[in-house]
C-alpha cells in the first residue's frame, strides 16, 4: 500500500516542476559592467530603511532575471529575504523600464535596448541576526544576501 502512495503522488509533485521549466524562465539575458550602490541616511534609519541600487549594462532587449538569494551561507534556512524589498523600480537612460516579478524571489526587468540600467529598491532592515539586516538612526549592519541582486542562470 505504502507504494502506491508514493507512486501516486510521484507525478503530482513533479507537475509544478515540469511547467516552470517550460516557461524558460531559468535564464537571464547576459549583463555585463556590474555595480551596487547602497545608500543609508539618518531618516531612512529611523524608519529601518536602506536604499539598494544596482547598475549593469545590457546587450539588447532580452529579459534580464534579477534574484535575491532565499537563504544565507551559516544560516541554514529559508529566509525569503524578497519579502522586506519595497519600491522596486528600473530604469534605462533616465526612462522607466517595465517589470514584473517572476516568483517570490525574482524579477524580471525588459531593457529598451543596448544600454545601462539600474535598478533600485528600499529593504527593510529590522533583523538583528545573521542573515538579515538591521538599522537605527546612525548605525547599518547589512548582509549582501539582503541587497545585492544576481543575474539567474
Amino acid at each position: 500500500m505504502r507504494t502506491k502512495i508514493i507512486l501516486l503522488l510521484a507525478p503530482v509533485l513533479a507537475a509544478p516542476v515540469s511547467r516552470a521549466s517550460a516557461q524558460g524562465l531559468a535564464t537571464s539575458a547576459p549583463i555585463t559592467a556590474i555595480s551596487y550602490d547602497v545608500t543609508f541616511t539618518r531618516a531612512n534609519g529611523e524608519r529601518r530603511q536602506v536604499t539598494s541600487a544596482m547598475t549593469f549594462t545590457v546587450g539588447g532587449t532580452e529579459p534580464v532575471l534579477l534574484s535575491l538569494p532565499e537563504w544565507t551561507p551559516g544560516a541554514y534556512e529559508i529566509d525569503n529575504f524578497a519579502r522586506n524589498v519595497a519600491n522596486f523600480s528600473a530604469e534605462e537612460s533616465g526612462t522607466s523600464l517595465s517589470w514584473d516579478k517572476v516568483d517570490p524571489d525574482t524579477w524580471r526587468v525588459r531593457p529598451r535596448g543596448v544600454g545601462q540600467v539600474t535598478v533600485r529598491f528600499d529593504y527593510l532592515a529590522d533583523s538583528l541576526d545573521n542573515a538579515n539586516s538591521w538599522a537605527r538612526a546612525d548605525f547599518l549592519l547589512f548582509n549582501g544576501t539582503n541587497l545585492f541582486p544576481y543575474a539567474e542562470g
